[in-house]
């Protein structure tokens, strides 16, 4: 690369937190222009702003919405009327290219990035996609077909996609989850063990509703922060809210409830809890690695070809982490496991060894940077 011309990346994700661990990276030098393509809006009325967009945003980075439909494995009405939104979201990209005219377009999959990822290669613009997960998503399964350049973040990967350019690059995670310095908003004020419950980005109201029935017994004994989400479909945090105000004064200073969190508030908690309770992502498996954080893992059941099933099962093959499957969970089962795992704390420490490090490739980012700068 010279140093006269500044390159046109876009970026589109269906995990945005590797896209954006991505950008803090390029961001460190004026090589690169960058142009985010994403969701907006959480809800059809457009009136909730997605955690995405608001990322993206405080970074100062210019975010193109794109209407798209979804792809799907089941059969059904509403999977029908998405992929007849298909067309539009990819005339849309089309566009989109033919204006702002990149010089490498970067995928990490999910269903907007799929229209983009094809418009690119019908300009004949080079393609870097990324798959964060443990199975390959339906999305970058299909752009992986011709995609330049196809990164992966482990190693069992390499057995699932065939792909000249394959390269093993890790899972990006964000400066605020690595670093973990600053306590931020998260007011501990006693040494009570930290059980850190996170359902993702939307939260989960399974687990949501799971800790409400035994959110007294938890507090008598530990110290609880939790991030329960946002979901257009349910009121949990101002439910939850209400019960907290219910708590005698010695519980309720016990209860941290957040409908989100900062990046450096998610850092410093992962740095300090003894404990992860929440769903099994990709990023979540890459950032308690990172923490040497023992976990529970309750895997989303529907989730694409049963990602967060294999994520956790692979941490609970090291001996980090423990499954409850959804499907058959009740609450009183999901407190005896969590006050067994406590206790046990150092057992599950003890296995975060050089082993558990290598699944997690801290210079994740530069490598793609490395990869993109050869596609140039």
């Amino acid at each position: 690369m010279t140093d006269t011309k500044k390159y046109k990346i876009i970026i589109s994700g269906g995990h945005p937190s590797p896209a954006i661990a991505l950008i803090e990276e390029i961001s460190r030098s004026n090589e690169f222009d960058i142009l985010y393509i994403g969701k907006k809006y959480l809800d059809a009325a457009g009136k909730k702003e997605s955690w995405e967009y608001q990322e993206i945003a405080k970074l100062g980075i210019k975010f193109h919405d794109l209407s798209t439909g979804k792809l799907s494995r089941i059969i059904g009405i509403t999977t029908l009327i998405s992929l007849l939104k298909f067309p539009l979201g990819l005339l849309n990209a089309l566009k989109l290219l033919k204006k702002e005219k990149p010089d490498v377009v970067v995928s990490f999959g999910g269903y907007i990035a799929l229209p983009l990822s094809i418009s690119a290669k019908l300009y004949n613009i080079p393609i870097l996609a990324h798959e964060q997960t443990l199975k390959i998503g339906l999305s970058n399964k299909i752009i992986s077909k011709f995609a330049d350049t196809f990164c992966i973040s482990y190693p069992s990967l390499k057995k699932e996609i065939n792909h000249k350019n394959l390269v093993l690059t890790g899972n990006p995670l964000r400066d605020g989850i690595k670093q973990g310095k600053s306590q931020g908003i998260i007011k501990v004020i006693n040494s009570d063990p930290i059980v850190y419950i996170t359902g993702g980005g939307l939260g989960s109201h399974f687990i949501n509703i799971a800790l409400a029935e035994i959110l007294e017994k938890l507090l008598t004994d530990f110290i609880v922060i939790h991030q329960c989400g946002e979901s257009v479909e349910y009121d949990d945090y101002n439910y939850l809210q209400q019960k907290k105000s219910t708590l005698p004064p010695i519980l309720n200073k016990n209860y941290h409830i957040f409908k989100h969190l900062e990046t450096q508030d998610v850092g410093w908690i992962l740095s300090n809890a003894d404990l992860l309770v929440g769903r099994s992502g990709a990023n979540t498996i890459t950032e308690v690695l990172y923490h040497h954080l023992p976990s529970l893992f309750i895997p989303l059941p529907w989730a694409g070809e049963g990602e967060q099933q294999a994520n956790a099962t692979m941490l609970k093959d090291l001996g980090v982490a423990h499954i409850l499957p959804q499907e058959n969970l009740d609450a009183n089962h999901l407190f005896s496991t969590i006050r067994e795992m406590i206790a046990n704390k150092s057992k599950y420490k003890n296995y975060f060894t050089t082993q558990t490090d290598k699944l997690v490739h801290l210079p994740s980012s530069e490598l793609i940077i490395q990869e993109i700068k050869k596609l140039l």
